[in-house]
């Protein structure tokens, strides 16, 4: 098909990545500039062949040494938003014809910008929508809230309610070591208070609420992670809310184990803060029954798998030593694991 001009928006000020720069009628195609400089840099130096400049970035991911964590983060979403880019022109245009009809002097003028923000992935634009889904984050999301809905009782209403207690009002934007007494006793007051309404009449799962309880406010704990635990307030409390949900069990609280094992094990390979160290997780394990051990074997591969697959080595280690210990267990003939959110195999497919 031939490509219709694009209309081109007029900013107020320069572009940054996820920026509009350029809609097409009908709704074809939209390109933000993160989208326009990866154009422009596979025409620049990869023969106008995105799948090219997609390769070079996974072997930059995979083998160069980065300066800082958020490059190689960079590169990370910018894999992810090439392979959503490629999908999106594939019906539609080449490389050639989809710059053809951009603005001579929007290409010249980007072009300078283009090698920097994408090859070399420099400076700090808002991510595109795409960008959201790379492997990092859908994991991250995944190991923390991943199986929320499948749970007995939705942790996600008493995450909602508890999260302003994490979120610091007033400047500097965290709080101050000093500032962590009162913190931990203002949250440690507020998780007592929702743990006490699983004695409520009005609660059918009890142990099935206070999982919940536990689970929201450990993911709490890292996706809101604004405070200096020089003292370690913070820190014991989230200690104490693993060891109460390392005693619980799927019968417990009523759900199956693959649900279960999947969001415990998930979010223990990212805990990411020395709230749990691998002894209690191993014992842990220890305490399931046969079929479940082989269950859990069956969720840590899968986890490593994918961690590895998405370029997040240091997760795909932590469910390596786990499944170290149980070398000799076999997962479960026949199991299906429960799906997962969004696919690997894209991440490192060309």
């Amino acid at each position: 098909m031939k490509l219709p001009h694009p209309e081109i928006p007029v900013l107020k000020s320069y572009p940054k990545g996820n920026d509009v720069a350029a809609v097409y009628p009908d709704g074809i195609l939209t390109l933000t500039y993160w989208d326009l400089w990866c154009l422009l840099t596979a025409k620049q130096r990869f023969g106008a062949e995105l799948s090219s400049l997609r390769k070079a970035l996974i072997d930059k991911r995979r083998n160069e040494r980065f300066f800082g964590e958020s490059q190689k983060e960079t590169v990370e979403d910018l894999i992810a938003l090439l392979y959503d880019l490629q999908e999106r022109v594939r019906e539609i245009a080449s490389v050639d014809e989809i710059l053809a009809g951009i603005p001579e002097k929007l290409v010249k003028k980007e072009s300078q910008k283009a090698i920097r923000n994408i090859i070399e992935a420099e400076g700090y634009y808002p991510p595109s929508e795409p960008m959201l889904r790379s492997p990092r984050r859908v994991l991250f999301a995944e190991a923390m809230r991943g199986m929320w809905p499948s749970l007995p009782v939705e942790p996600t209403p008493i995450a909602r309610l508890l999260h302003p207690l994490f979120t610091p009002k007033k400047d500097p934007g965290y709080f101050p070591k000093g500032a962590t007494f009162a913190l931990s006793r203002r949250v440690e007051k507020a998780v007592a208070k929702e743990l006490s309404k699983a004695d409520e009449l009005t609660v059918i799962n009890r142990r099935g609420y206070r999982y919940a309880v536990y689970r929201a406010v450990l993911t709490l704990f890292h996706e809101e992670h604004h405070w200096d635990d020089s003292y370690g307030t913070m820190g014991n409390l989230g200690q104490t809310w693993v060891k109460e949900i390392l005693v619980s069990t799927a019968d417990d609280i009523g759900v199956e184990s693959k649900v279960f094992l999947k969001d415990l094990l998930m979010f223990f390979c990212w805990e990411n803060y020395g709230l749990s160290d691998s002894k209690q997780l191993i014992e842990f394990l220890q305490r399931l029954e046969k079929t479940d051990l082989s269950l859990a074997v069956a969720i840590l591969t899968d986890i490593k798998d994918r961690a590895e697959q998405g370029f997040q080595e240091y997760f795909a280690e932590n469910a390596g030593k786990f499944l170290e210990k149980f070398s000799t267990s076999r997962p479960v003939s026949g199991l299906r694991l429960v799906p997962s959110p969004s696919a690997s195999d894209s991440w490192n497919g060309v």
